[in-house]
Order: structure tokens, then C-alpha cells, then sequence
């Protein structure tokens, strides 16, 4: 074996094949310097980085729009002692009573509240009359919503959602 690398070692090129060999490899170099210059090459350099950083910023959005909107909603329960009043006069649904109204109003303020649409929302499940209650503020107005009795939690939710959007 020893025999063998010492005969390897012995081939060598000839003198003028590896200065023809670097000539040509220093002009190739000098073209392909002059062919990619600019903003070109800069794009090229990096778009394997920049299409990386992009598809990460693509999922992270999306990850986060995703988990907004399908993150569960924390229900409020009443306060003890308040009810909801029987059903309503014109609308047929069922009305909260007037004095319920501060108390949305402080779980509110002390944010207990949902994003939907944008809109910080107090979400309340009252489990005696199997409905739900929203409640929010436009500018200097308090707006509730309370469901129809045995409404899922879908719909009730689709219809916050629809009010908020007018």
C-alpha cells in the first residue's frame, strides 16, 4: 500500500497545462464579475433568505388570525340575584334588566372582554334561561344582545359578529 502512495504522489501535471489551467480560471472569474453586477445579483444572493423570512411572516400572520378566531370565548356568569326580564316588547326576545346594565358594564371595564371584529366585547352565559348575552360600546353608546333561548353558541356568535359589523 505504501508503495502505491508514493507512486500516487509522484504524477504531477505538467508546468504549462496548470498555467493555461489558471489563466482561464482567472478570466472566467473577470467575466462573470462584469456579467453580475447590481441589484441583480444582490436579489439573487439572498432570495433563498428573503423567501424564508417571508414564508415565516406568511405562517406567523396567518397562525395568529387563525388562533384569534377560533381561540374559545371566556364566559361571564351574572352577578347573584339579577335575572334577565321576561320577553321584550316588539322584538319578542328576551331584555336584560335595566340595573344589569352597570354590572356588564364593570365586567367590562375590568376586561373581561373578547375581541370580535375588532370590538372588545363582554360575553355572558346565563345558564338558568339558556341564553347569551353580549355587551360592548360604540363610541358613548352601550350596546347589548341577548339570544333567543336555546340558540348555539355559533349562531348567537354569528350575530354579535354581524351587529358589530354595521
Amino acid at each position: 500500500m505504501e508503495d502505491f502512495k508514493k507512486a500516487i504522489d509522484q504524477i504531477h501535471a505538467p508546468e504549462d497545462l496548470t498555467a493555461r489551467t489558471r489563466t482561464r480560471m482567472f478570466q472566467e472569474n473577470a467575466r462573470l464579475r462584469q456579467e453580475k453586477t447590481g441589484p441583480a445579483l444582490y436579489l439573487k444572493r439572498w432570495s433563498r433568505q428573503i423567501v424564508a423570512v417571508a414564508a415565516c411572516l406568511v405562517l406567523l400572520i396567518g397562525g395568529t388570525v387563525v388562533y384569534r378566531n377560533t381561540r374559545p370565548i371566556t364566559w361571564n356568569t351574572l352577578p347573584a340575584g339579577t335575572t334577565i326580564v321576561g320577553e321584550g316588547g316588539n322584538t319578542g326576545l328576551p331584555e336584560i334588566q335595566p340595573a344589569l346594565t352597570p354590572q356588564l358594564a364593570e365586567l367590562y371595564d375590568s376586561g373581561k372582554t373578547r375581541k370580535i371584529e375588532g370590538v372588545p366585547v363582554v360575553f355572558v352565559r346565563e345558564e338558568s334561561t339558556d341564553v347569551y348575552i353580549a355587551y360592548w360600546r360604540d363610541g358613548d353608546a352601550e350596546r347589548t344582545y341577548v339570544s333567543d333561548p336555546g340558540a348555539t353558541e355559533k349562531e348567537f356568535l354569528q350575530e354579535v359578529r354581524t351587529l358589530l359589523k354595521q
